[in-house]
């Protein structure tokens, strides 16, 4: 079944600071939850994804990393839509590991390695 097909509510959410009293069945992340500058703020955010989820819902998260910070970078992180954190695959598994979500799928493809964002992430999450 197609995924637009289901889809009745779109909400823009800082997940460091917003967490819905309303339950949803999807929560998607789309290079968002990584614009933190510490691991506490992503299991935060984390935790907050985590209680949006109704008990069989999912995670769909995508992360665009960064080589190097330049110009650009920080640039976006400086105006919060980036962060310094830019967790790699294995700490991307040890934050997940700390916090309230499990991951059931993880994908990882290498961009053009000429561009500063090398690096695509995709995951996916349910409750622990």
């Amino acid at each position: 079944e197609n995924i637009v097909s289901k889809i009745n509510r779109i909400e823009i959410l800082d997940f460091v600071k917003s967490s819905l009293p309303q339950k949803y069945s999807m929560v998607i992340g789309i290079q968002s939850i990584e614009c933190v500058n510490t691991e506490a703020d992503f299991i935060s955010s984390l935790n907050n994804v985590a209680k949006m989820l109704e008990s069989n819902g999912k995670f769909l998260l995508m992360i665009l990393r960064y080589k190097k910070v330049t110009n650009f970078t920080r640039k976006m992180i400086e105006s919060n839509m980036e962060g310094l954190l830019n967790p790699n695959l294995k700490k991307l598994e040890q934050l997940f590991n700390n916090s309230n979500l499990t991951t059931t799928k993880i994908s990882v493809f290498e961009l053009n390695q000429e561009i500063n964002y090398h690096e695509a992430i995709f995951i996916e999450a349910k409750l622990r």
